[in-house]
């Protein structure tokens, strides 16, 4: 059997971590850490090298395109914005910033 996908969550609301956290791990996933805002994701993400990250824009300090942006010139992997913000300046800035994926919440 091969190794579940480790991913890792980034999102300022408890509840929304939560909530994908048991999604995720009753499909087969493991998740590798929770982040609740963009510095502490950058920082999980060197640490636990996950294959996946799903991250929340607007967080407190620095933003998830921000952070997105950070991991992608350390060590690029897929990250998957869920937000709940759809304005073309934010799709924009997540494409310069290389993420895989933008979903609009809720999903």
């Amino acid at each position: 059997m091969a190794d579940a996908m480790r991913i890792l969550i980034a999102d300022d609301e408890t509840v929304i971590r939560m909530g994908l956290r048991t999604m995720l791990e009753e499909h087969g996933y493991k998740v590798v850490g929770e982040a609740s805002d963009g510095e502490q994701a950058v920082t999980l993400a060197g640490k636990t090298n996950p294959d996946l990250i799903f991250m929340d824009i607007k967080m407190p300090g620095l933003d998830g395109i921000a952070a997105a942006s950070t991991i992608m010139t350390r060590a690029p992997r897929p990250i998957i914005l869920l937000t709940a913000w759809s304005e073309r300046d934010l799709v924009q800035r997540a494409q310069e910033a290389g993420v895989l994926a933008y979903l609009v919440k809720p999903v």
